[in-house]
């Protein structure tokens, strides 16, 4: 259904264009920025590394924070 408003002209020659960068040219830096474009921040970062903890405890409190621990529901659906 989206491309039935599509019209392809076989006159004009194709044209890729990097929608990060106001050239429309791609760039390392314009893709590394691009990363973190809808990324969040929370102040809970800051408060784990400040708070006295052992460092593999603040490690594990990171990743938790970044939802990035590989619980048994994570490994199961992998």
């Amino acid at each position: 259904m989206l491309l039935q408003e599509i019209h392809l002209d076989g006159l004009v020659e194709d044209d890729i264009v990097w929608k990060h960068t106001l050239s429309g040219h791609y760039s390392a830096a314009s893709a590394y920025k691009a990363q973190f474009l809808v990324m969040v921040l929370s102040p809970m970062d800051q408060m784990v590394w400040k708070v006295w903890a052992p460092s593999k405890v603040k490690f594990f409190a990171s990743l938790a924070i970044q939802d990035r621990i590989w619980t048994a529901d994570r490994l199961a659906k992998r």
